[in-house]
């Protein structure tokens, strides 16, 4: 993996880490990183709490700002798949309450699936809840320097200025 790519994944990480944590706080359980075998699949989930009547999930999405085409895709992919493992748990223990949740770090991130959004009914219709989360403002600012790292028109532009600070780089021309 790339430097770069490295440092997101591990910026990523840990404010993925700090969104369960503060899950675990709301809830006032212990929602932990888990495969499930259902229906002749395994499915990892980032959050998940047995608690013999009811079963917690939870999909984290530790991105800020408006989520692009493929980002959007992502949480939606997380949705369908929260929406499946629900159906399959209720199918193999019907007695049990199944709560999905959605979770993200940022109001803007979390539009995918809410107010008048086909994302939003999704959610509405499977019962996937989407839930905001507060974690370090230091780890929001480390996600969104990230994301500006990833960002290859960011990436190539101060590539350009590294390699000669004494002449703008076309973007700034």
């Amino acid at each position: 993996m790339s430097p770069r790519l490295q440092s997101r994944a591990d910026d990523q990480k840990a404010a993925e880490q700090a969104a369960l944590a503060a899950v675990n706080a709301a809830f006032g359980v212990t929602l932990t990183p888990r495969r499930l075998h259902l229906g002749g699949r395994h499915f990892d989930v980032d959050g998940y709490a047995d608690l013999g009547d009811r079963v917690l999930l939870a999909e984290i999405w530790a991105h800020v700002g408006k989520a692009k085409s493929a980002q959007r895709h992502k949480v939606l992919a997380d949705l369908l798949k929260l929406a499946l493992l629900t159906r399959l748990l209720q199918r193999e223990r019907p007695s049990c309450i199944v709560e999905p949740s959605l979770v993200f770090i940022d109001a803007e991130a979390a539009q995918v699936v809410l107010n008048q959004s086909w994302g939003a009914l999704a959610a509405r219709e499977f019962g996937v809840v989407p839930r905001m989360v507060e974690i370090d403002a230091l780890l929001i600012a480390a996600v969104r320097l990230a994301q500006l790292r990833q960002d290859l028109r960011v990436s190539a532009l101060v590539t350009d200025l590294i390699q000669d600070p004494a002449e703008p780089p076309d973007a700034l021309a």
